[in-house]
């Protein structure tokens, strides 16, 4: 029997047959209770993206002027009467309304959470890929299967929200960027900064990923060597400008309209409970104790953060 387990774990790309079953299961899982109208109580956020698709499938597709149902001034402090929603550039609404288009014999709802479901579907692929270039084979299966099956990302993964989409722009974007590291061909850091660019025309916080990239490009070449490199150089400022200059044109175009702006000062600590205590409270206690890891998943999380490592970026990459 044991024989037959090394045999099995030594397969030549035993892990893409694994990979597949945690992909389909991961899909299947998700698909529970797909057609739910959005009117539970803590649905109002995806009522609101799910209002710009109908808008779009009623009235016509205008990606400048993304529009919902609610003219009042509740939300941005202004009189709205156009029904404006200018956040997110509207990719997930595009995507959305295109597979009502094609599907129109599907519950709308349904095909909303299933435009979440396939990208985040994708997502754990591209963590596995990445997973798989710094941890190995089974480091980038145990990425893909916590993503996949942890019960808060199975709910927050097949939601009518533009977040999913964000996630599967910045882990593509990661990959690509990666790819450049290994190869050093300019295809793959302008790709990885064009597709940066549509995660940061969802959600602007997928800056953070430039962290990691960040990491890895002094881990490949000194500051020195870049910026004594002109061609190096000449290509990362591309880059920046593939990642910047469209969502600086979003926020300049969206600015014209501020009737169209929901009320967005809490997030830069308008409250001022940033740091606080409960804050960290919020943070470590409900979000990250109850709601991600569900209490128990402390224990291996702690053993994790403090138990000594000689590759820090692997576990950085686990932690994240």
């Amino acid at each position: 029997m044991s024989k037959l387990i090394k045999r099995v774990i030594n397969f030549e790309d035993i892990e893409y047959i694994f990979l597949t079953i945690l992909l389909v299961l991961g899909f299947l899982i998700r698909l529970y209770k797909i057609n739910n109208p959005v009117a539970d109580w803590h649905s109002w956020r995806q009522a609101d993206t799910a209002s710009v698709t109908r808008s779009y499938v009623d009235y016509g597709l205008n990606l400048l002027y993304p529009k919902y149902h609610d003219i009042s001034s509740i939300q941005t402090g202004y009189l709205n009467l156009e029904g404006l929603r200018l956040v997110e550039f509207p990719i997930f609404n595009l995507f959305h309304f295109l597979l009502v288009k094609t599907l129109p014999n599907v519950s709308f709802d349904a095909l909303g959470r299933l435009t979440s479901i396939i990208f985040s579907i994708f997502s754990a692929f591209f963590l596995f890929l990445i997973g798989k270039r710094f941890l190995g084979k089974w480091g980038g299966l145990l990425t893909s299967f916590f993503f996949l099956f942890l019960p808060f990302n199975i709910y927050f993964s097949r939601v009518i929200l533009p977040e999913p989409l964000c996630v599967f722009f910045s882990l593509l974007s990661l990959w690509l960027f990666i790819k450049y590291i290994d190869s050093e061909k300019a295809l793959y850091l302008l790709s990885s900064g064009i597709v940066f660019s549509l995660a940061l025309l969802i959600k602007p916080f997928a800056l953070f990923y430039i962290v990691s990239m960040v990491y890895l490009l002094l881990g490949k070449h000194s500051f020195k060597k870049i910026v004594d490199t002109p061609k190096l150089l000449i290509n990362l400022l591309i880059f920046v400008d593939l990642v910047l200059v469209p969502l600086l044109l979003w926020r300049s175009w969206i600015g014209k309209h501020p009737e169209g702006i929901p009320y967005f000062t809490w997030a830069f600590n308008g409250d001022l409970i940033r740091f606080r205590p409960a804050f960290w409270r919020w943070i470590f206690g409900e979000r990250i104790g109850r709601l991600i890891l569900g209490i128990w998943g402390l224990i291996p999380f702690i053993v994790g953060v403090v138990i000594k490592k000689k590759n820090y970026f692997g576990l950085s990459l686990m932690l994240g």
